[in-house]
């Protein structure tokens, strides 16, 4: 049985071809079956118990966040996904969860990108400079005329190396590390990727976010919120990858509750399949689902085969 490493996981599929196997998915969508979810607390610390079937695979994905390895100099996920035969359950091969995360998360933001942001769309944010902020960039090179990136992270040593990687990838980008408010103003898009408890974009005035792409990866937790109420508030049309967001994200939840429940949802697989178009102000939420992750271990495998 194969294992595939973090390394392996990342030269396997580029993200480009990943966002168009996904894409591709919806639009031919067939029968797939995906049970709910389980979350086992321990403190802050949360493990996710994720199955899934589709017509000849079954996987799940054994999935870890400790938030409190930040401060370690460690990451914050950790996991294992194993894809199996559907008919006889005979386990085929086992990867790197970190890394199936984080590239699926990442394509994720960039079918969202890809739908929700304005064509034009040159000037890229991004709110905690770790693995996701990194799949996220690249998801949006992917799809949009990327040529100036603004980051922010509360440690300045980490945006620091995040710029290095940026400038040596990328060359031709220019990437400025900043305020908050600065990045807010000067970004279309902003990718906010953080597991905070309290907001991490601040209260502005409501024209500033007008015509921008607000992408929310990180709040997991009910407890969990990264976007302002007053952000929130701007808007009663929400788009999320799945509509668990609305009751696993703190952000979704606080948004129901702005709103007495009163929201326009639309999920990932109606904005493709209905060319659904942006808002004004546009928020994608984005909590994960086991489908990606099958996915994602599918196209590995049979591109391994």
């Amino acid at each position: 049985m194969k294992y595939f490493s973090e390394t392996e996981v990342h030269q396997s599929i580029p993200i480009n071809l990943l966002i168009e196997k996904i894409e591709d998915f919806y639009l031919h969508q067939t029968d797939v079956n995906i049970p709910e979810r389980f979350h086992l607390h321990d403190g802050e610390n949360t493990v996710l118990i994720m199955p899934a079937f589709d017509l000849d695979y079954y996987a799940i994905k054994l999935v870890g966040v400790a938030p409190q390895n930040k401060q370690l100099n460690k990451p914050s996920i950790y996991g294992t996904v194993i894809l199996h035969n559907r008919k006889t359950l005979e386990p085929l091969a086992i990867f790197d969860g970190k890394a199936i995360t984080s590239i699926r998360t990442g394509a994720i933001g960039g079918l969202s990108i890809k739908y929700l942001s304005k064509e034009t769309a040159e000037n890229i944010g991004i709110v905690g400079t770790g693995v996701q902020g990194w799949s996220h960039l690249l998801a949006a090179i992917a799809v949009r005329n990327i040529k100036k990136v603004y980051l922010y992270n509360r440690s300045s040593e980490k945006s620091e190396s995040f710029k290095r990687r940026v400038k040596t990838k990328y060359p031709h980008l220019k990437v400025v590390t900043t305020n908050i408010h600065n990045l807010i103003i000067s970004s279309d898009i902003i990718v906010t990727t953080t597991t905070s408890y309290t907001p991490v974009l601040p209260d502005i005035h409501p024209n500033v976010w007008r015509e921008k792409l607000i992408v929310a990866v990180g709040s997991f937790k009910p407890t969990m919120q990264e976007l302002p109420d007053s952000l929130l508030k701007q808007t009663s049309s929400f788009y999320v990858d799945t509509k668990t967001a609305l009751t696993e994200s703190g952000d979704m939840l606080k948004a129901q509750e702005l709103h007495e429940k009163n929201l326009h949802i639309s999920t990932l697989k109606d904005i493709i399949q209905k060319q659904i178009k942006p808002s004004s102000i546009t928020i994608f939420k984005s909590v994960g689902m086991a489908l990606f992750d099958l996915l994602t271990a599918k196209f590995i495998f049979e591109n391994q085969k």
